[in-house]
């Protein structure tokens, strides 16, 4: 079995761990009056996706495991990286190691009484990123203060190599009164 359906095959068993561990921390929080950013939420959301592809994959004997450390994945899945990355909108970011070549997921979350979740599997290479300090021609911004890179939506519906996990994907091609749109609008949706 490829990795790829390793993921797709358990997927429904880490979404429901996913959206179970953190309706929990979030309403314990909040219980104690503790609002956390974006970024913060964020990083709890990925170290609950870690811990739920290992408990779920180990809880069928595939073998699967969690390295700490900078230059690691997230994941190790019969041996073969598998990077998170999780972001509370539409554009995932990360430092240099996002770079790296190999099979991502790139999950987005929303928080509307519950956890909505949306998910994509995709392999990607170094140069899918995007960096906040070049503009669209490759130069320098003038004002860029942000080192990391960033994959948006657009760019995932542009590069279409994706396999939803959750959620689907609008893509809105007509304006409302029927006419092409010279872009297309694109929404993601979290369920």
């Amino acid at each position: 079995m490829s990795i790829k359906e390793t993921i797709r095959d358990n997927w429904p068993l880490v979404e429901e761990r996913i959206r179970t561990l953190f309706n929990k921390y979030r309403t314990e929080f909040k219980k104690d009056e503790i609002e956390f950013s974006t970024k913060q939420q964020s990083e709890l959301m990925s170290e609950i996706a870690q811990s739920s592809f290992l408990n779920v994959l180990k809880e069928k004997n595939i073998n699967a495991e969690v390295k700490v450390g900078v230059n690691v994945a997230d994941i190790y899945i019969d041996g073969i990286p598998v990077e998170i990355k999780t972001c509370g909108a539409e554009k995932w970011q990360g430092g240099s190691f996002s770079k790296r070549p190999g099979l991502y997921l790139l999950l987005s979350w929303k928080y509307l009484e519950s956890t909505k979740l949306f998910c994509a599997m995709q392999d990607m290479v170094e140069s899918d990123w995007r960096s906040h300090m070049l503009n669209e021609d490759n130069k320098m911004k003038k004002n860029a203060t942000y080192y990391g890179t960033w994959y948006g939506k657009r760019e995932l519906v542009e590069d279409n190599r994706y396999e939803l996990l959750s959620g689907w994907i609008d893509i809105i091609v007509e304006k409302k009164d029927g006419s092409p749109r010279k872009v297309p609008n694109i929404h993601l949706k979290w369920v």
